[in-house]
């Protein structure tokens, strides 16, 4: 199959159930050493998604030497795809832990895996930033990649692989191209042809009567209400994971916060104590 045939919108798989449906087509090898002495195991038949336009903040090389990018995550206009990178986590979590009798000689289940996956995006406590390390395999792509924040196009990734680490593991993202899109291909929606449908079943004729307008809206309402059903569970869910986030962000400030606190306190004490001495022994200097 091309690129295009194996090319997936994340938006279609923000429900696991979907995802968990390209489970059958994780066609794995193996794990064997690469040439920077890390396992991993390939995809026969890899997938590949767009990422929704934002930013590259970064280009730089991990302690292994390999070349990455640092995607940041829009969550104000593009929340939904933490949901999906979770699911490919999670997925990833599931497809390790069936494999595991084979690659490691011993049933390794999914709480023990969680507690070791390196997550696909990341929190920048300092920035406030949510982000993705994307690999770099291919060089000719650096200029595309320093006129990505400028111009149109849209980063083209690769589930290239899995890779084990001595204490961790993950899915391996690749920057596959850029690639300029339209826009509309993530804001698709299905459109419906009512008179195609009807010519279809053979129910119009010469004119519309009355009892297909009565089947049209009876399709119309029943259709909007699921839609409205479904937009409506899909901004929950989005809501409560931003809420999550911002939680989590809002923990780790207090702490800091706190062991500032603490520190400064210290400090406070040390220089209390350093004052009275100080008093002390003018007081001893003066009696003398």
């Amino acid at each position: 199959m091309s690129i295009k045939d194996r090319t997936i919108h994340f938006f279609d798989y923000i429900n696991y159930n979907y995802l968990h449906e390209l489970s059958t087509t994780f066609d794995l090898e193996n794990p064997v050493k690469n040439a920077n002495n890390i396992y991993f195991s390939k995809l026969n038949n890899p997938i590949y998604f767009y990422l929704p336009k934002s930013v590259i903040q970064d280009i730089y090389e991990d302690n292994h030497d390999i070349r990455k990018i640092k995607y940041i995550i829009d969550l104000e206009e593009h929340s939904e795809l933490l949901e999906f990178l979770d699911n490919l986590d999670t997925l990833t979590i599931s497809v390790a832990s069936n494999k595991s009798e084979e690659w490691f000689h011993r049933k390794v289940n999914n709480d023990i895996l969680h507690k070791m996956i390196d997550n696909i995006y990341k929190y920048d406590d300092v920035k406030e930033e949510v982000y993705i390390n994307i690999d770099l395999k291919d060089y000719s792509l650096m200029d595309h990649i320093k006129s990505y924040n400028t111009n149109s196009t849209n980063i083209l990734v690769k589930i290239d692989s899995i890779e084990f680490y001595k204490k961790t593991f993950r899915l391996k993202l690749l920057l596959e191209n850029l690639i300029e899109i339209d826009k509309d291909e993530f804001d698709k929606e299905e459109n419906i042809n009512f008179n195609n449908i009807l010519d279809k079943e053979n129910r119009l004729e010469n004119k519309i009567n009355n009892e297909i307008i009565n089947d049209l809206a009876d399709i119309k309402n029943s259709t909007e209400s699921l839609k409205e059903l479904e937009t409506l569970i899909t901004s929950k869910k989005l809501e409560q994971k931003k809420y999550l986030i911002n939680a989590e962000r809002a923990k780790k400030a207090f702490d800091n916060l706190s062991n500032k606190a603490k520190d400064t306190e210290s400090e406070i004490s040390l220089i209390s104590d350093k004052i009275k001495n100080k008093i002390i022994n003018n007081s001893v200097i003066s009696n003398i």
